[in-house]
């Protein structure tokens, strides 16, 4: 940026105005209104939008494509101060942002047939970088190939340089999420890209954190193996930001992985399970009880997290308590009737019935939710106590709604049960029930 120059630069500028400096031969002056006096205009202003560099500078359509390339890798505009003086002007993050918007506004036909050229010639890691980031921008479904092979002469498994990692996988994440459809290809990419980029296409699906992501990351498992620690770690990241249901696709894949032959394995997939919230790994949970000892402490703390139960490290126990729980909710949904119209003593048995299935809280959750609507307030108020002790998200969205009920007890009830299930932790989580026992 200007203010960053030399002393002398000022002066310079000072006794020659910008609108004055003509580019010289080498950045290929046309007159007034070319597009390199529209770069210089952007350089002498920094203090405007890059959005409106970037409208100025596409204004010159898919001609100026190559130059505005060049411009953003070389990072300078070369000017003509007089006959015998040039000037190299170094071109700020924001106007090469600028230049880079432009070329990505270019006709995309045209983009991608420039960027392919980018990719089969010999190319610096400067000219691979901004070439990504142009198709950060104008990418689709259609370019995780031309992605991968702007990258492939950059690429080397002892020294691959850290910001083609990154910006490969920042374009990938960009594309996903204008484009998330691209999930459905993200197997074969990740199958055949080269292994120091294999870690950002994990980390790209990652950031999309919905239910398709986690099952895209579900997909990955098992491509390359010597990743999948790193994409079991991923899918529980994932998984912690979201809110149940989760896909069972994810939870299945994660599931094999608790028979693997590897410890580390085994204890990831444990964990990722906590995370996935997945009833159905119990049964195995409980068959690593007998495991070596790291795995099977592993799979106590996962018991513990899903139960939120303290029982101790015996598989006959837990066998038991998962029986009992099973059985327990089965009869308790075939009694379930519709909340919304069974008369009052029915409701509060079922109710009361449907708070104990803490193990299967998010589906006693969307069946207590029902009660919210009920006209009597001692009903919902009991409805909204239930739900704050089940602290399923299921039941989000109808606690607000409840938060807006005409009876004041209502009113806190709900307040208290949304307080209780946006708490950080568990701990906290725990405490926010002990408060309103209280």
């Amino acid at each position: 940026m200007l203010h960053a120059f030399p002393r002398f630069v000022f002066a310079l500028l000072a006794a020659t105005s910008l609108a004055a400096l003509a580019p010289c031969a080498r950045a290929q002056a046309a007159g007034p209104g070319s597009f390199e006096r529209c770069v210089l205009d952007a350089i002498g202003h920094p203090d405007r939008q890059v959005e409106a560099h970037a409208r100025a500078l596409a204004s010159f359509g898919a001609a100026a494509l190559p130059r505005a390339f060049e411009l953003a890798v070389n990072r300078e505009l070369v000017v003509r101060v007089d006959d015998s003086k040039e000037l190299a002007l170094p071109i700020s993050p924001d106007v090469q942002l600028a230049l880079i918007a432009a070329a990505a506004r270019a006709p995309r036909t045209e983009v991608v047939r420039f960027l392919s050229g980018v990719a089969e010639r010999e190319s610096r890691a400067e000219d691979a970088l901004v070439a990504l980031r142009i198709l950060a921008l104008a990418g689709n479904v259609d370019d995780l190939g031309l992605l991968q092979r702007l990258c492939a002469r950059h690429v080397d498994a002892a020294a691959t340089p850290p910001e083609v990692r990154e910006t490969f996988g920042m374009a990938l994440a960009s594309i996903l999420g204008r484009h998330p459809e691209a999930l459905k290809q993200l197997w074969a990419l990740y199958r055949d890209v080269q292994a120091p980029l294999a870690d950002a296409v994990i980390r790209a699906a990652g950031t999309l954190r919905d239910e398709e992501s986690l099952g895209a990351l579900g997909g990955l498992l098992g491509a390359r193996r010597e990743l999948d620690l790193r994409v079991l770690g991923e899918l529980g990241r994932v998984a912690r930001a979201l809110a149940p249901p989760f896909p069972e696709s994810a939870r299945e894949a994660v599931r094999a992985y608790l028979h693997d032959g590897d410890p580390m394995l085994r204890r990831a997939a444990c964990q990722t399970s906590v995370a996935l919230e997945d009833v159905d790994a119990i049964g195995e949970l409980i068959e690593l009880l007998d495991a070596e000892t790291d795995v099977a402490r592993t799979a106590l703390d996962s018991l513990r997290r899903i139960s939120r139960k303290a029982i101790g490290r015996d598989s006959e126990e837990w066998t038991e308590w998962f029986r009992r729980e099973q059985r327990d909710w089965t009869r308790a949904e075939a009694r379930v009737a519709d909340l919304r119209s069974s008369d009052r003593a029915t409701a509060v048995a079922e109710l009361h019935a449907l708070g104990h299935a803490r193990l299967f809280r998010h589906e006693a959750a969307a069946h207590v939710v029902v009660a919210l609507e009920r006209s009597e307030p001692e009903l919902v108020r009991l409805a909204c106590e239930i739900l704050d002790e089940l602290g399923s998200p299921v039941a989000e969205p109808a606690l607000v709604l409840a938060t807006e009920h005409a009876d004041a007890s209502v009113r806190a009830s709900a307040e208290q049960a949304l307080a209780c299930l946006r708490a950080d932790d568990e701990s906290e989580h725990a405490a926010h029930a002990a408060a309103r026992r209280r």
